[in-house]
């Protein structure tokens, strides 16, 4: 009895693990899209995600086709990785980072004579 409990709990311990095990998420910028991958720039490095039948992607929280992500697009990414290859499971798409507004200076006043 002692022993199958703790064959029980071992196993148990073991599952939430296995259920992680190739689960990778990230979040970037596309830098590319093609019919079946996209590449995603995070912390400077380029990472080739293929895109199959079961991929689900949205934005603005409608489903949308991998030809309307563009380059510039962020995403946040969540992968079944199996060795080096990453297929992913769902891609959130947000509008690209607008660019910083230039905020205008104040005018000096001329100096006075």
């Amino acid at each position: 009895m002692k022993m199958t409990m703790k064959a029980m709990i071992g196993v148990m311990a073991l599952v939430p693990a296995l259920a992680l095990a190739g689960v990778q998420k990230m979040s970037g910028t596309v830098k590319s899209v093609d019919a079946a991958a996209l590449t995603v720039t995070s912390n400077k490095k380029d990472t080739m995600v293929s895109v199959d039948a079961k991929t689900k992607i949205e934005k603005a929280g409608k489903t949308i086709a991998l030809g309307d992500v563009k380059a510039g697009d962020r995403v946040s990414v969540s992968a079944e990785k199996s060795g080096t290859a990453m297929t992913a499971t769902t891609i959130k798409v947000s509008a690209p980072k607008a660019p910083a507004a230039k905020t205008a200076q104040p005018r000096k006043a001329p100096a006075k004579r």
